[in-house]
C-alpha cells in the first residue's frame, strides 16, 4: 500500500512541477489532470479501507497512530466540504 501511495504522490508532484513551468507546459500536461484526479479518487478509498481494516482488528486504538490519522482525516473532510 505504501508504494502505491508513494507512486501516486510522485505522479501528482511531477504534474504540479511541470504545470508551474509556464502556460505552454501547463497546456501540454492539462490532459493528465483528469487521470491524476481519477487515480486520487481510487487511491483514497483504497487507503482508507486498509486503514479501517487495521483499525478494527482489536488492537489498541489510542496507543497507536490510528487515532491521530483518523482525527486528521475527519478534520480534512469537514473543512474540504465547505
Amino acid at each position: 500500500m505504501f508504494f502505491i501511495n508513494s507512486f501516486m504522490h510522485t505522479i501528482m508532484y511531477m504534474y504540479y512541477l511541470s504545470a508551474a513551468w509556464g502556460p505552454n507546459v501547463r497546456k501540454a500536461v492539462a490532459p493528465m489532470k483528469r487521470w491524476i484526479t481519477i487515480m486520487q479518487m481510487v487511491n483514497s478509498p483504497d487507503f482508507l479501507s486498509h486503514f479501517s481494516r487495521r483499525l478494527f482488528s482489536f488492537k489498541s486504538f489510542f496507543s497507536s497512530n490510528y487515532f491521530t490519522y483518523l482525527t486528521n482525516n475527519l478534520i480534512t473532510i469537514i473543512f474540504e466540504t465547505r
